[in-house]
């Protein structure tokens, strides 16, 4: 009996299978080679990427070294990525294509290492991101590739910063910040003339100055990052400036004042302590024996009568041995000035005596006594003379001495008609 069931067709179904395995086939040929050239695209762009990355260099310049440098490489991937059906006619053995290729390997992470030894952050990144690490140690500053710890010392590596490589460059190249010192700022070139860009590095100190550096880094003294100038702290430098001048200048002065007073205390006595100096006065009567005492005494009591408080053994010996007193007397200012005698006392009486005693023909022993005495009033603030009379009288005694001391009795009253009329 028949088989009714259809036989099938072998060949059709041997044609179908040839055709899926023919298509399969390509489909996997140019797949293959589409990874191949996707392998040698991703390859090109990695290694371009890497170099610009670490040096910065034109991307373009990197392009046209790359296409000529890697040409063997490329050629030797192809090598390496051929079928096995395909591998007798190639450019070159299939073990110098691998030869080849480690070797442009291990030749990339060789040039990356000497490319990125000083490369700090990364090029391309839109951001500033460290590609370095480092650590404080007693050798110094010690650098890494990676985060982590320092494996010497056992320090926590921390990222770099901008500001620690531009400090570091600047030590190497002896550029490390020193304090500027000056008077005027103007004297300061604080910004680049030609990028605007600041010269000047500053911290300020504990008491609010402001202190200059030539570069920047840390302050030697307080360990603080030193900042850029701006144009508001230049400013305040200024206002600085010149309130410390205005202070130096006082203080100049007032050392100089100090330094007068100290010289002056050789020759005259303290200032006097009165509520109205003005109506206090320094009595000096310039003579060559003991009747400038007597005189002196004379004086003050004239004074004490106007309500005048006279200073009694104000000018000290120095005085007239230095010649300072008979200057004074000849109408020198300087010397009240030099002597500060205005912040000492109002004013001064200084008067100078000229005797001659001769003998009295008609009684033996009877002398005759000439006295002259000169008499000033010097009024110290302001300057001004206040008054000035010149007095002549005779007296006579038995001896020089009482010859004398008669004219200056018989003196007296002309002594204090004077000091009365003087402008006081």
């Amino acid at each position: 009996m028949d088989d009714p069931r259809p036989r099938p067709n072998y060949l059709r179904w041997g044609i179908s299978s040839l055709l899926v395995l023919g298509v399969l086939a390509f489909v996997a040929w140019r797949a293959f080679g589409w990874f191949k050239d996707f392998a040698v695209f991703r390859t090109f762009n990695f290694a371009l990427d890497s170099i610009t990355d670490a040096t910065g260099a034109s991307p373009y310049l990197v392009k046209g070294v790359l296409i000529l440098v890697m040409t063997p490489f490329f050629l030797a991937l192809r090598e390496i990525g051929k079928l096995w059906p395909f591998t007798a006619a190639g450019l070159m053995p299939k073990k110098v294509a691998w030869g080849i290729a480690i070797v442009y390997v291990a030749g990339f992470f060789l040039v990356m290492h000497v490319a990125s030894r000083d490369q700090y952050f990364h090029h391309n990144s839109r951001t500033v991101e460290a590609t370095k690490f480092y650590a404080i140690t007693p050798e110094g500053i010690r650098f890494f590739d990676t985060s982590g710890v320092d494996p010497k010392y056992g320090i926590p590596l921390r990222p770099v910063t901008p500001e620690l490589i531009a400090n570091v460059k600047r030590r190497e190249l002896g550029l490390a910040p020193k304090l500027i010192v000056y008077e005027d700022p103007s004297e300061i070139v604080f910004f680049d003339t030609l990028t605007g860009e600041p010269k000047v590095w500053y911290l300020r100190n504990d008491s609010g100055q402001i202190e200059l550096f030539s570069s920047g880094g840390f302050h030697p003294a307080y360990s603080a990052g030193l900042k850029p100038v701006t144009k508001e702290v230049v400013a305040e430098v200024g206002r600085q400036a010149k309130e410390r001048s205005g202070k130096e200048r006082q203080d100049k002065e007032a050392s100089i004042a100090a330094a007068r007073r100290s010289a002056a205390d050789a020759y005259v006595g303290p200032a006097v302590d009165s509520k109205d100096k003005g109506k206090t006065a320094a009595v000096l009567v310039l003579a060559n024996d003991a009747s400038g005492v007597n005189l002196e005494e004379s004086i003050q009591q004239a004074l004490l009568a106007r309500r005048v408080e006279p200073i009694r053994g104000f000018f000290k010996p120095a005085f007239i041995q230095s010649g300072k007193a008979a200057a004074l007397f000849d109408g020198d200012w300087g010397v009240a000035q030099d002597l500060l005698l205005s912040e000492r006392v109002g004013v001064v009486v200084i008067g100078r005596t000229a005797s001659t005693v001769t003998a009295n023909d008609q009684f033996e022993g009877l002398k005759t006594a000439s006295v002259q005495l000169d008499i000033k009033c010097l009024q110290l603030e302001p300057q001004r003379s206040c008054g000035a009379r010149s007095i002549s009288v005779k007296g006579a005694g038995y001896g020089d001495v009482a010859a004398v001391e008669s004219a200056l009795a018989n003196a007296k009253a002309q002594m204090e008609e004077a000091v009365m009329a003087f402008g006081l």
